[in-house]
C-alpha cells in the first residue's frame, strides 16, 4: 500500500448465486465460489479530528491480502486454509481488484492483510504480527503497518476491514536545531507481538498469551529535524495495538494505563513524556498537542562524554571526546568517566606518609585532602600522581578504590570484552587499558594487629586478573615507581 495512513476498506465478492439455486443453509446464505475479490475505500466513520479525514487508502502494486471461506471449528484437527489474492488492477486507486489461482467457494469468508497473516496447522486462529520496529515515513506510516481483519457472509454489503492498530501521534518542535534519532514507546499492555483472531467467536485482533507480545515499540526517525514552529510541528505516526475495538475491550482495562515515550536526538539528548489512560482505537488518529522538544544529554554506561554520538571519522568529534561514562545516576543525565589516557610509572607519593585519605567511593575527596597538602607549599612537589589529574583540567582526580572497581567491571573480565574497551579508546585516540594494577586515592586499611606502617600503602586494582572485587585488590606502595604498576587513570564526575 502507498505510504499514507488508511481509512476503512471494503471487500466485493465478483461472484454470486440467487438462493433458490441452493437449499436454504443455517445462515440464509448460498455458497459462492469466487477467485476475484475487489477491495475499495470507504466513507469515514467520523469527521472528529482523530480520524483520518483527508487520507486514504490506495493500494499499492504487489499487494496481497489472505482469504479464507467456511473454516471447520467443530472439532481437531481445525481448518483455516489461508489463499493469497494478489493486486490485479487499481494500484494507485481506491479501489482495486485482487485475484487467485485457486478458487474459494463457501457461505462465510474471511480475509486478512497484510498477506503475511497466518496459520498454524492444527489451530483455529488467525495470526497477525504486529510490528515492534517502526520506521518514519513523512505525513504517514509503512506499508503493510496496521493490519486488518474481515469476516462477513459473502455479501458485498457485509464484507468490511476492520483495523487492529491505531495512530499515536506525536507533534514535536524545537526553537534550536534538533534532529531525532528514534522515539520508543513502553506500554503496560501489549502493544506488538503476535496477535490473533478466532474467527469462530469474535472479530478483532486479541492477545492469544503474553509470550511473542512485547511492550515496547521503537519507532527509527533516522534523523529528521523538527520544524520551530509549534503551529506546524513535526510529526511522527506510530501504531500500537488497539485496546478497544467497537466499543468493546481489547486490553484489560481497555486503555494503556500508562505509557512512557522516550524521544531521543542524534547529538545524546533525550525527552520524555508520560501519557495515561491512553485509549487506542483501530483506524483513528490520536494526535497530541504539540511538544517543544528540550531534552537533555542522557548517558549510558559505555558512552563517550560529551557527546555519546561520535563519528570516528571526524577529526574533530574525536577531538571533542574527553573519556568514557562509568557511572550514571537514574535519571542518565549526571555520572562520571574516566580518562582516555593514563599516567604510568607516577609515585603516588613522595614520602610515603599517612595522609587520611580514607574515603572508598569519592576520589573528588582524598583528591581535595592532597590538593591541600600540594597548595600548602607549592614549591614542593609531593604527589606526582594527583599532579597529572590534575593537568587534564578542571574536575579530574585520582578515583577512589571503588571507582576504579567500576571501571574494571566495565572493562569485564573476558578477552572479548577487554578489546572491545580497548578498540573504543583507539577509535578516539585513546590509550588501551593496561594489564597491570591500577592505584586508587584510598589509602589500605591497616589489617588488625599490624602496624601503622602499613599507611604507607593504597588500594590497587589488579587489571590483569579476572575475580572478585575483594580478590583484585592489594595494598601497593606510595612511593613506588617499578615498572610492573604505579598506572593511573584519571575521573571526572559529570
Amino acid at each position: 500500500m502507498k505510504k499514507t495512513i488508511f481509512l476503512p476498506a471494503v471487500l466485493a465478492m465478483l461472484a454470486g448465486c440467487a438462493k433458490d439455486e441452493c437449499g436454504l443453509p443455517e445462515n440464509g446464505q448460498c455458497p459462492v465460489t469466487f477467485d476475484t475479490i475487489e477491495a475499495r475505500t470507504a466513507a469515514p466513520a467520523s469527521s472528529s479530528k482523530t480520524t483520518l479525514v483527508g487520507l486514504e487508502m490506495l493500494w499499492s502494486e504487489g499487494d496481497a491480502i489472505n482469504v479464507a471461506a467456511d473454516p471447520a471449528f467443530s472439532g481437531k484437527p481445525y481448518s483455516i486454509s489461508l489463499h493469497e489474492f494478489t493486486i490485479s488492477s487499481g494500484a494507485g486507486e481506491k479501489s482495486a481488484v485482487f485475484t487467485s489461482d485457486t478458487p474459494l467457494t463457501g457461505t462465510v469468508m474471511y480475509a486478512a492483510y497484510p498477506a503475511s497473516s497466518y496459520t498454524k496447522e492444527g489451530e483455529k486462529y488467525i495470526y497477525f504480527d504486529y510490528p515492534s520496529v517502526q520506521n518514519y515515513v513523512p505525513d504517514g506510516i509503512e506499508d503493510g503497518i496496521i493490519p486488518m481483519y474481515a469476516h462477513a457472509f459473502t455479501d458485498p454489503s457485509d464484507v468490511k476491514f476492520m483495523y487492529g492498530s491505531g495512530i499515536l501521534r506525536i507533534n514535536l518542535y524545537s526553537e534550536k536545531n534538533v534532529a531525532i534519532e528514534k522515539i520508543i514507546v513502553t506500554t503496560d499492555e501489549p502493544a506488538s507481538g503476535v496477535f490473533v483472531v478466532d474467527p469462530a467467536l469474535e472479530r478483532m485482533p486479541r492477545v492469544k498469551n503474553g509470550t511473542n507480545t512485547q511492550t515496547r515499540i521503537t519507532y527509527n526517525v533516522g534523523g529528521v529535524t523538527l520544524g520551530n514552529d509549534p503551529s506546524t510541528p513535526t510529526q511522527f505516526n506510530i501504531c500500537l495495538a488497539n485496546t478497544v475495538s467497537n466499543g468493546a475491550k481489547v486490553t484489560e482495562s481497555g486503555t494503556y494505563a500508562e505509557m512512557r515515550i522516550d524521544i531521543y536526538a542524534t547529538d545524546g539528548s533525550m525527552f520524555t513524556k508520560i501519557v495515561k489512560d491512553q485509549v487506542i482505537e483501530g483506524g483513528v488518529i490520536y494526535s497530541k498537542s504539540p511538544l517543544a522538544y528540550d531534552g537533555k544529554l542522557s548517558y549510558k554506561i559505555g558512552d563517550y562524554y560529551p557527546n555519546p554520538e561520535v563519528d570516528t571519522d571526524d577529526p574533530e568529534s574525536v577531538a571533542a571526546v574527553e573519556g568514557i561514562v562509568f557511572e550514571v545516576d537514574e535519571t542518565g543525565e549526571h555520572g562520571k568517566i574516566f580518562s582516555l589516557d593514563e599516567g604510568a610509572y607516577l609515585k603516588w607519593s613522595l614520602t610515603g606518609t599517612v595522609n587520611n585519605t580514607d574515603d572508598k567511593d569519592n576520589g573528588q575527596a582524598n583528591s581535595d585532602i592532597i590538593s591541600g597538602l600540594e597548595n600548602a607549599d607549592p614549591s614542593s612537589i609531593q604527589y606526582p600522581a594527583f599532579d597529572w589529574a590534575a593537568s587534564l583540567g578542571e574536575g579530574w582526580y585520582i578515583p577512589a578504590v571503588n571507582e576504579l572497581v567500576a571501571i574494571h567491571t566495565l572493562r569485564g573480565d573476558l578477552s572479548t570484552e577487554k578489546n572491545a574497551l580497548n578498540n573504543k579508546l583507539l577509535d578516539v585516540s585513546g590509550t588501551p587499558f593496561s594489564e597491570y594494577f591500577y592505584y586508587s586515592s584510598t589509602e589500605y586499611d591497616i589489617p588488625d594487629g599490624e602496624g601503622g606502617s602499613q599507611r604507607n600503602r593504597v588500594y590497587a586494582v589488579n587489571f590483569k586478573r579476572a575475580s572478585s572485587a575483594a580478590d583484585l585488590l592489594t595494598g601497593a606502595l606510595k612511593n613506588s615507581s617499578d615498572s610492573n604498576g604505579c598506572v593511573y587513570r584519571a575521573v571526572k564526575k559529570f
